[in-house]
């Protein structure tokens, strides 16, 4: 495991700002993963959603008994050429407590649900590999559905 200095600590907008070593989820290998150590300094429950910048989109979040922690990756707007990607997902934290959760490679791409944006003609199109709904940017409407299998 890669281990990552740095925990939550709460900011302005009391949302948790992730100091990460974002070097490690670039370079993390197949197998591997990187530990993160998410702390609550509150007297309160918090349910916040963390979100890392990243470079790739193979990326899934496990808890300490190995479950899949339900994620996404998106394109970041207004994004880097190092970091284009945002990886987001939430959790739980009990009152001055922590959790423990690790960012590992995801070697079955059964796993990874890919869904794609793109505008054409002002409409946009979003698709995965089920369907493709078209969407006038004008009226808001959906113009049609296409079954893809």
């Amino acid at each position: 495991h890669n281990h990552i200095n740095k925990i939550d600590k709460t900011n302005k907008n009391n949302s948790p700002s992730l100091q990460v070593g974002t070097e490690a989820l670039m370079n993390l290998l197949p197998g591997k993963s990187v530990v993160l150590v998410l702390y609550n300094s509150l007297g309160w429950t918090r349910l916040d959603v963390i979100i890392l910048p990243v470079n790739r989109t193979d990326l899934i979040i496990m808890d300490s008994s190995q479950n899949i922690i339900p994620s996404q990756v998106s394109l970041a707007v207004g994004g880097n050429t190092t970091s284009p990607y945002h990886l987001s997902f939430s959790v739980k934290l009990p009152p001055f407590g922590y959790d423990t959760v690790f960012v590992c490679s995801n070697s079955t791409k059964s796993l990874v649900k890919t869904t794609t944006i793109t505008g054409i003609n002002g409409d946009i199109i979003v698709e995965n590999s089920f369907l493709s709904i078209n969407v006038s940017s004008v009226t808001g409407r959906i113009g049609s559905v296409t079954n893809k299998k």
